[in-house]
């Protein structure tokens, strides 16, 4: 049996009372009335969800089976989001509401394995970014907004090592990213993100 996490049920509920128009509106999200399923475009790809039968699945993968990260993710956005435009304003995890305190020991952004993987291989890293709907932005030694949600770009920014410093790997939000989800629900978004470009560059 999947692995459930404090707050689903009450969120598939929500969703499941939720107005269709009103929630496509505020995340972009479509609507399939004949089959009562969301369509959201997550890291590239186009994901199902069904709040009466509480499924989310991918079309053209049936083997698909989310993990805790990505059910938090997709039923906080579905849920939270707000219907406001992107301000285009990147900050660090620290400057969101409750930031500071939230993102600390275990709650700390994922960075490491990314800086491990692509410290020495900034063209493998700017590659795999790009295929999760990304584009290149002008950051650090490479930097690619990966489109994790419709309204949530990540900006992943990368800094090569060389003889004095290690790799570095920074996460920049859009400073409207707490208003359309709760901290720990970004941090879900980004271990997500994390592990999809680490599968792209394996596959690399």
């Amino acid at each position: 049996m999947p692995k459930t996490y404090p707050g689903e049920d009450v969120a598939w509920k929500a969703l499941t009372n939720s107005i269709p128009f009103d929630v496509c509106k505020r995340t972009l999200a479509r609507y399939k009335e004949s089959e009562e399923r969301y369509q959201l475009r997550v890291l590239g790809d186009d994901y199902e969800i069904a709040p009466r039968q509480r499924t989310i699945e991918h079309p053209s993968n049936h083997s698909f089976s989310p993990d805790v990260d990505f059910t938090v993710m997709v039923l906080a956005y579905l849920t939270n989001a707000k219907d406001i435009e992107l301000t285009g304003k990147l900050v660090q995890c620290y400057q969101l509401r409750g930031g500071d305190s939230f993102f600390r020991g275990v709650h700390k952004l994922p960075v490491q394995e990314l800086e491990s993987r692509f410290g020495e291989s900034p063209q493998r890293f700017r590659e795999a970014c790009l295929q999760l709907d990304g584009k290149e932005v002008p950051y650090g030694d490479v930097s690619v907004e990966v489109k994790a949600l419709p309204k949530l770009p990540l900006t992943f920014v990368l800094w090569v090592a060389d003889d004095e410093f290690p790799a570095r790997v920074s996460v920049l939000f859009d400073s409207t990213a707490d208003e359309h989800l709760p901290l720990d629900a970004l941090l879900a978004t980004v271990r997500t993100a994390v592990r999809r470009i680490m599968a792209r560059g394996e596959e690399g």
